[in-house]
């Protein structure tokens, strides 16, 4: 799942992936958002991503403050800053 969104990111060269449940994935490019409406993030498949990015801390954050924000770093020196 998360391979995806790699994959997706780095294909458009983005720094930034916003994720919403029943909202286009969108990506910050160059500076500017990008909504992929080809790219709709379910609800099922958000609540199987913040599972899999979010500790407790986060979750709770989410929770209250309806998002949240952090960086993430893959095995392959791919960093993107994650706002859900």
């Amino acid at each position: 799942m998360m391979n995806r969104l790699i994959e997706i990111a780095r294909e458009h060269q983005a720094s930034d992936i916003h994720i919403m449940a029943n909202a286009p994935l969108t990506l910050r490019i160059l500076g500017e958002i990008v909504f992929l409406k080809e790219e709709i993030v379910g609800e099922q498949y958000f609540k199987e991503i913040c599972s899999q990015l979010l500790d407790e801390a986060k979750k709770k954050i989410l929770e209250k403050n309806g998002e949240v924000d952090f960086s993430w770093e893959s095995q392959g020196n791919i960093r993107l800053r994650i706002n859900m």
